[in-house]
């Protein structure tokens, strides 16, 4: 069997380019737990391939020896999810959700949280209240914190770019487990390219620029696919 080894960060490249319209000056910004992975390229040529540990855990996980008894997403979410879910006799997930409560790791009750939307129990029941990416986006307060964290990211992006001297993309493009919260700040794409384009513009000296944003519902999709698409 011939194997090709791919980074992880630059097949989602051919998945946006092939089947999403991605222009030939264009980023991925692929967002995981621990890290975010770059892949950039002007005129479908790769340019720039880097990693930065800034990630969703910065945001959902556990900082400084803190666990989950002082994380203020699970303070604020705990009680009312496992109310929920024994009000729908789910015993199984409930049980679950006991013994990833016990080990106290905020990442991995983070994650329980957004897998319930896509457990087979709750969409059969149509428990629509087990949408924890909705909950996020309905908190007008939490919202700012989503703001914060995307603008850091594009900005470093911005920055490591134009410090080699790359072009602004036409196209920002997301994928990885964590950009699902990309969600939080707008379901809009023209909204989002209008605020990451106006980091970009700032950095590179103030001329309007135009960006346009693409993000795959299950972004894990985009990387599995593009793997495939790539048949060079």
């Amino acid at each position: 069997v011939n194997v090709t080894p791919m980074s992880e960060s630059i097949a989602p490249y051919y998945y946006y380019r092939n089947k999403q319209g991605a222009k030939s000056n264009a980023i991925t910004i692929d967002v995981g737990g621990e890290t975010t992975d770059i892949y950039a390229v002007e005129n479908n040529i790769p340019m720039m391939l880097t990693s930065f540990r800034f990630a969703s855990n910065a945001v959902f996980g556990d900082g400084y020896n803190w666990d989950a008894d002082n994380n203020g997403f699970v303070k604020l979410y705990k009680d009312e999810i496992q109310s929920i879910l024994r009000t729908n006799n789910l015993v199984d997930l409930d049980n679950a959700f006991a013994g990833i409560l016990d080990k106290k790791k905020s990442s991995d009750i983070i994650a329980f949280f957004f897998s319930l939307a896509g457990n087979k129990q709750v969409t059969n029941l149509n428990v629509n209240s087990l949408n924890f990416l909705q909950k996020l986006s309905d908190n007008k307060q939490l919202k700012y914190i989503f703001v914060l964290f995307y603008a850091s990211i594009v900005y470093h992006v911005a920055c490591t770019m134009k410090a080699r001297g790359l072009q602004v993309p036409s196209t920002i493009a997301f994928s990885g487990n964590g950009s699902r919260t990309l969600a939080i700040l707008s379901t809009n794409d023209k909204t989002l390219a209008d605020f990451f384009g106006r980091i970009f513009s700032k950095v590179y000296g103030g001329n309007a620029v135009a960006i346009d944003v693409i993000l795959e519902k299950q972004p894990k999709k985009a990387t599995c696919k593009g793997g495939i698409l790539r048949t060079d």
